[in-house]
């Protein structure tokens, strides 16, 4: 595969939740695209639509959601497939194959009634085709990889008898068990302290520079992205509005909401008595919505375009979109 070509991408896609109170739009035309070896984190506030495109990817979204419009297109095998379109035999062969997902909440996904290496085993089998005493060599090889001491034992255990970063680290062994082309990080480092935050960082950036895999990384936390990805997606309520290199989200932001977002962290040794702060609320995604601009009612450089009409996702410079009529005028 030429390092030109995408392994994933999105097109439009579209997420809903059909509540008794109205239709919530999670995920609303989300398009983007990731190379062969490269790392994309998707950014913003609670509620913005993160998990939700990341479960959309995986065609994981529960009941009442569903995914109403969009293309998700993986290449595997020389051929790009479109995961929305599959079977769930053909998905099957995929999920957990060349695309794997590591789910925020390490405490609650894991199945409690099965050991841990029953889970890491199982993959292993089903794609893989490895028998019993290969498959439980490979998932001991995981877990010391991920570096989980006295693998061999803990193979037997439940996951109540790990901690949470031992949780975090099994999820990313299951992960890693089939090698995959792309993987989904989404919150990986939640209610982690902060040295198994590190660790956990570490285990990412070295399968994705060794190994050559791709990865999402999904967080509220810049520093994070800041560390680890190539390509920056900022969200908001339920929309990409700014779209680029790392260098370029963090150099130079050019939608309001990044810009506030890139304020509001705090400067190493700085004097600033406050942090900077985002006045007002992200908009409720239940039912008709505003025809502008989603986050014109808490922006400091609206104009009054921006309450009547919503803009689009537009090239702004090399490499470089957002989804604001002043910045795209060229006001920032």
């Amino acid at each position: 595969m030429s390092a030109n070509e995408p392994l994933l991408e999105v097109r439009h896609l579209t997420t809903e939740f059909a509540l008794t109170q109205g239709v919530v739009h999670a995920v609303q035309d989300v398009s983007f695209a990731i190379a062969p070896g490269e790392v994309l984190g998707i950014v913003g506030e609670s509620g913005c639509g993160k998990s939700v495109t990341a479960l959309s990817l995986m065609r994981l979204v529960a009941a009442p959601g569903r995914i109403v419009a969009g293309e998700v297109l993986l290449r595997a095998n020389g051929q790009m497939h479109d995961l929305l379109q599959l079977t769930p035999a053909e998905l099957g062969k995929i999920r957990g194959n060349q695309l794997a997902m590591i789910f925020q909440d390490p405490m609650t996904s894991l199945n409690p009634v099965l050991t841990v290496g029953f889970q890491i085993v199982e993959p292993l089998k089903i794609h893989r085709g490895l028998n019993d005493q290969q498959a439980q060599d490979a998932a001991v090889e995981l877990l010391e990889q991920v570096g989980i001491p006295e693998a061999k034992r803990r193979l037997k255990q439940y996951p109540h008898q790990f901690s949470g970063g031992m949780r975090q680290r099994v999820m990313i062994a299951i992960a890693l068990a089939c090698s995959p082309k792309l993987i989904i990080a989404d919150e990986p480092t939640t209610a982690l302290d902060v040295t198994i935050q590190a660790q956990i960082l570490d285990l990412l950036r070295e399968l994705n520079e060794k190994a050559g895999t791709s990865v999402i990384i999904i967080t509220h936390d810049l520093g994070v992205v800041a560390e680890m990805a190539n390509q920056v997606a900022v969200m908001y309520a339920g929309r990409i509005v700014e779209h680029g290199s790392v260098e370029t989200i963090f150099e130079k932001p050019s939608h309001p909401y990044t810009i506030a977002l890139m304020a509001s962290i705090p400067e190493l040794g700085g004097t600033a008595d406050r942090l900077a702060t985002i006045e007002g609320a992200p908009p409720a995604l239940l039912g008709d919505l505003p025809p502008g601009c989603p986050f014109e009612p808490r922006c400091l450089a609206r104009v009054e375009r921006c309450a009547v009409e919503s803009p689009a996702l537009q090239p702004i410079g090399p490499g470089h979109t957002v989804a604001c009529w002043v910045a795209q005028a060229g006001g920032r």
